[in-house]
C-alpha cells in the first residue's frame, strides 16, 4: 500500500455507518455542452492532478462493497466464493478476523432448488451476510445461471426465522452495493431452510421461463425501516418492461396471493416508513412529489417538476436536480444547492453528516476518436459549510465495474479506479473531500468555486 501524505489530502459509502455509506450510478453520458473531450497521449495515473490529492491507494483484486455494518466490507466472485474485508479511514484494507459462519442453504424459485452456501457474521446485533449461485457451480439447476443471496436481520413482522434472505436474479447488478432484490425468504441458519413468504399460486413467468421478477420486490434501505407492518414492493399489475418503475406497495399475507394494496402506483422504487407514515413518490402533473401516507390520507412532503428519471439523480434519501443542482430531502423536504460548475452529473453521495457530497460523471468517447483513446471522466465535491468545491475532469477516474462512492465516515471517502494506464488492475483510493478542495484551490489545476 502506498501512503500520500502532501500538502492536502481527499473522496466515497454503504450507507454509512451501515447506512449512509451508498453506492450511486447514472446512465447519462454527457460531457458538458454535450461535447466530447478526450485526453492527451501524456495522460498517466501517476501524473494526474485527481491522484495529487489522494491520502492513499490501495491494490485490490476485486470492488469491495458495503455489508450494512460500519468499516466492514465484502467481495465476491462468479466461483460463489465470499471474503469479507475491514476497511479503516486512513487507508487500511485487511481480511476480516472474526468469527464468519456458513450455512449450505437451499431456496426454491420457479420450482427450482438452487444450493447457495452463504457466509455471514453478527456484529452488534447486525446480521449480514451473502452467497452466489452460478450455473459454473455444476449443479442440475434450471432456468437460472446467477442467483445472488443476501442476508439481513428479519423484522419482527415478518415471522419469527433467523434471517431475511434476499434474492437477486441480475448478474448485472454483481458490483452493485444498491441492489433490488426480486424474492424474499425467511431463513432458519441451523438448517439453511428458506420458506417462502408468501405463496406463489398465480404468479406469471416471463419471457425466460421464470416465474416473473417483479412480484416481490425489496430494498434493504427500505426493510431496515420496517416496524409492524410486513410491506414489501410489487409490480404484478404492471407490464414487465416497467421494472422497478413504478410499483405497489403491499402486505405480506401468506394465505393469500392477493394482499392489500397500501400503495397504489409509487414512481420507482423508493419507500420507508417513518414517524409521519409510509413515504413514496407519486406522480403527479407536470412533475412528481414526495408524499406521506398516514391515516388512509396522502400529504405532500416535496413537489418536483420535470421528469424523475431525465432530470433528477435520487440515492438514498435525498434527491438531485441534474440542471441546477439543488439537493432535497425526500422526507422533510429541506433543499441544498451545490453552488459548482458540474453539468449533467450521473450520480452522487452525501456524507452521513450532509455537510459534504461528491459527485461523479461518467466519461463518453467520440465515434471518431483514435483507436484506444479513454473517455474523460469527471468528480466533484462539495462542502455545504465553507461552500467551497473543487472538479476534477480526466480519464480513469472511476473502473469500469465500479462507479461509485462510499463514505467510510464523515471526512473520508472510498472508491475504485484502475490500476494502470491501460485501464486494467484495481485500486482502492482513499479521499478527504474538503482537503482535496483545498488543495485543489491552492494548485490552481481543477475548477474551483
Amino acid at each position: 500500500m502506498s501512503k500520500k501524505y502532501t500538502a492536502i489530502i481527499i473522496a466515497l459509502a454503504v450507507l454509512a455507518a451501515a447506512s449512509a455509506a451508498l453506492y450511486f450510478f447514472g446512465m447519462d453520458l454527457l460531457l458538458p455542452g454535450g461535447e466530447d473531450k478526450l485526453p492527451t497521449a501524456e495522460f498517466s495515473l501517476e501524473n494526474s492532478p485527481y491522484t495529487a490529492v489522494l491520502e492513499s491507494r490501495e491494490s485490490v483484486s476485486r470492488p469491495l462493497l458495503p455489508t450494512g455494518i460500519d468499516s466492514l466490507f465484502y467481495a465476491a466472485n462468479l466461483d460463489g466464493e465470499i471474503w469479507f474485508y475491514s476497511v479503516t479511514p486512513d487507508g487500511v484494507v485487511q481480511s476480516y478476523m472474526g468469527d464468519v459462519k456458513t450455512v449450505e442453504a437451499k431456496v426454491v424459485c420457479s420450482h427450482q432448488t438452487i444450493p447457495v452456501r452463504l457466509s455471514y457474521l453478527q456484529k452488534d446485533g447486525v446480521l449480514t451476510g451473502f452467497g452466489l449461485f452460478t450455473s459454473a457451480q455444476g449443479t442440475d439447476v434450471r432456468i437460472y445461471d446467477y442467483v445472488f443471496c443476501q442476508l439481513v436481520n428479519l423484522p419482527s413482522a415478518y415471522g419469527r426465522d433467523d434471517a431475511l434472505l434476499l434474492v437477486d436474479f441480475n448478474k448485472s447488478q454483481l458490483y452493485s452495493a444498491d441492489k433490488l432484490y426480486s424474492d424474499m425468504f425467511a431463513l432458519n441458519l441451523r438448517i439453511g431452510r428458506a420458506a417462502a413468504l408468501m405463496v406463489d399460486s398465480g404468479r406469471m413467468v416471463d419471457g425466460s421461463g421464470a416465474f416473473r421478477k417483479d412480484w416481490m420486490l425489496s430494498d434493504p434501505a427500505f426493510l431496515r425501516t420496517v416496524k409492524n407492518t410486513a410491506y414489501f414492493l410489487s409490480g404484478r399489475h404492471y407490464a414487465t418492461d416497467q421494472h422497478g418503475e413504478i410499483c405497489d406497495i403491499m402486505t405480506i399475507q401468506k394465505s393469500s396471493n392477493t394482499p392489500p394494496i397500501a400503495a397504489k402506483g409509487i414512481l420507482g422504487t423508493w419507500a420507508r416508513v417513518t414517524d409521519k407514515g409510509l413515504c413514496y413518490l407519486k406522480s403527479q402533473a407536470g412533475g412528481f412529489a414526495s408524499l406521506c401516507l398516514a391515516d388512509k390520507k396522502e400529504s405532500v412532503v416535496k413537489s418536483f417538476s420535470g421528469d424523475y428519471r431525465a432530470d433528477y439523480i435520487q440515492s438514498g434519501d435525498y434527491i438531485l436536480n441534474k440542471s441546477s443542482l439543488a439537493l432535497t430531502n425526500l422526507l422533510t423536504g429541506e433543499e441544498k444547492t451545490i453552488d459548482l460548475k458540474f453539468t449533467k452529473p450521473d450520480g452522487f453521495c452525501l456524507s452521513p453528516d450532509g455537510q459534504s457530497i461528491a459527485l461523479l460523471r461518467n466519461g463518453v468517447v467520440a465515434e471518431n476518436a483514435a483507436e484506444g483513446r479513454l473517455p474523460v471522466q469527471g468528480i466533484a465535491y462539495y462542502s455545504f459549510s465553507s461552500r467551497e468545491g473543487a472538479v476534477w475532469e480526466e480519464p480513469l477516474l472511476f473502473a469500469e465495474e465500479a462507479p461509485g462512492f462510499v463514505w467510510l465516515d464523515n471526512a473520508t471517502l472510498l472508491h475504485f479506479r484502475p490500476e494502470k494506464d491501460d485501464n486494467t488492475g484495481l485500486m482502492a483510493c482513499f479521499v478527504k473531500p474538503v482537503e482535496a478542495i483545498a488543495a485543489a484551490k491552492m494548485a490552481g489545476e481543477t475548477t474551483t468555486q
